[in-house]
């Protein structure tokens, strides 16, 4: 196994850390196609660009970019009128939460295996709609620099 699959299997272990509260998501990449249950207060990661990065004799540099996906469901009745603050704060809390531990990679536990982490942004809050429910998402970006030693 290379030390890639190491570090994906990093990430999905500090996310379901960081998100114990939350459900990780089937389908990340089309989130509409989860199952309402698992995005009322959900994440996933999602594996993005690669590209390669300056490297030495013997040492093999990559970088790889990845994205978490928050969503949380607007439960609203057809009365209510009320803003949705609680819910777009609730998300970008999430965001911060998980960027301001993503900023700490050497934390991990994973220190030989990723050189360093540069923090992406956050996307708007986007709505969507799957089935009967009303939903709201943020797409937070990173890129984690991955270096294979062949001496």
């Amino acid at each position: 196994m290379s030390k890639i699959s190491t570090v994906y299997d990093t990430l999905l272990t500090t996310l379901a850390t960081i998100f114990s509260e939350k459900t990780r998501v089937n389908d990340p990449y089309t989130i509409t196609d989860n199952p309402e249950h698992l995005i009322r207060d959900g994440y996933g990661l999602r594996k993005s660009d690669s590209f390669p990065a300056e490297s030495e004799f013997c040492v093999f540099n990559d970088n790889h970019g990845f994205e978490v996906i928050l969503t949380r469901e607007i439960v609203r009745a057809e009365s209510q009128d009320t803003p949705l603050d609680v819910e777009v704060k609730g998300l970008l809390e999430d965001a911060y939460e998980l960027r301001e531990r993503l900023d700490r990679y050497d934390e991990l536990g994973i220190s030989t295996d990723i050189t360093q982490i540069t923090l992406g942004g956050v996307s708007a809050v986007a709505p969507f709609i799957t089935g009967k429910g009303k939903f709201i998402s943020v797409v937070v970006a990173f890129t984690v620099q991955v270096t294979q030693d062949f001496n």
